[in-house]
């Protein structure tokens, strides 16, 4: 009789560790992903972002989801990462989906907003119904549109002064997708060249100017060491990065998990854009004390530039997709609600 007490209190001791919430999650499988990040391991992007969200999801989840990060082009090319992750070769990319324009048009201009009407409109158009768009338009692809986080806007950095848009007449200004196109509607000579070469670029003299990633990054990465001028306003805020995860892995985790992976993104994207929005600030009066010259265009000069941003995503990349098309109508539509007036002529009703 004894030695069945002690049987029946080892079994109900058993039980009530098993019934501890914490002791079920214990005891679950470890959910492992791995993403790509296009940003580089030494940029606050890397670990004040990326890094920071895939910690925070395992503090959520009390280890049991863990997402291990891998900087650009590790994994993949970043313009075969949206691929690859499709396939499964990785769970998880984050990244700009303009990059799989070419797979999916809906993202021909998802991270290059023609008009900088307000410094969070895209996440804000996101969450009030953009998601939809991206969600549906990936569905196809076993892709998952998992969410976004603003960015902060991309300047000009110059090696000459450019006082107004009309300065940017046979300017060699390093740039890419609707920028380009629409410096050169304005006069300027675009060059195609990578990121890891605008330095190197610059001071060569191979290029005047040049326009890649936010301020506090380009900061970091020594264009000022480059280049004497910084032109104000950003002419593109207002965008976005993207967090896009195969579509099976994501409809395999838990509900749960799946809210975990949410409310973290949604945290570490809100300490993310505080974050560098007052290193902006700090930047700005350190390149000021190193003797950088800040030139602010005028609101005329920037109506001028956002115009022909406008003539690129309107008249350019609406060709054969009715889908971007809508998607585009839909933001004209939401800017206009935040007292931007977009001209009739780019508008389709």
């Amino acid at each position: 009789m004894k030695r069945r007490s002690i049987a029946l209190t080892v079994a109900a001791a058993l039980m009530a560790v098993l019934l501890v919430p914490g002791t079920l999650m214990a005891a679950e499988e470890t959910i492992e992903w791995r993403m790509q990040t296009i940003a580089a391991p030494s940029t606050s992007e890397y670990k004040d972002l990326a890094q920071a969200f895939a910690d925070r999801v395992g503090q959520l989840s009390k280890g049991r989801m863990k997402i291990k990060v891998f900087g650009s082009g590790v994994l993949a090319g970043e313009l075969e990462a949206g691929g690859a992750v499709s396939k499964g070769v990785f769970e998880l990319w984050h990244s700009y989906t303009e990059l799989y324009a070419s797979k999916e048009p809906v993202f021909r201009s998802s991270n290059e907003w023609p008009v900088n009407a307000d410094p969070l409109q895209a996440a804000i158009w996101y969450d009030a119904g953009g998601s939809k768009f991206y969600r549906d338009a990936l569905k196809p692809h076993n892709l998952y549109h998992m969410g976004v986080t603003p960015v902060a806007g991309e300047h000009i950095w110059s090696t000459v002064p450019l006082n107004s848009v009309a300065d940017l007449k046979g300017l060699k200004i390093r740039s890419g997708g609707v920028a380009s196109r629409s410096f050169k509607i304005l006069g300027a000579a675009p060059v195609s060249m990578s990121g890891s070469d605008v330095y190197q670029g610059l001071q060569r003299g191979v290029v005047d100017a040049a326009e890649w990633t936010t301020l506090t990054v380009n900061y970091g990465f020594g264009l000022h060491e480059v280049t004497k001028y910084l032109i104000m306003p950003s002419y593109s805020g207002g965008a976005t990065y993207d967090w896009v995860a195969n579509l099976d892995a994501w409809n395999n985790l838990p509900d749960d998990l799946k809210e975990i992976v949410e409310v973290a993104l949604n945290e570490t994207s809100y300490k993310y854009w505080m974050k560098e929005k007052a290193a902006e600030r700090r930047v700005l009066q350190e390149l000021e004390k190193k003797g950088m010259k800040i030139i602010y265009w005028s609101d005329e000069d920037m109506r001028k530039l956002e115009e022909a941003r406008m003539q690129v995503v309107a008249e350019m990349y609406v060709k054969d997709a009715p889908k971007y098309v809508e998607v585009l109508m839909d933001q004209f539509r939401f800017l206009e609600t935040l007292g931007y007036d977009i001209p009739d002529k780019y508008m389709q009703k």
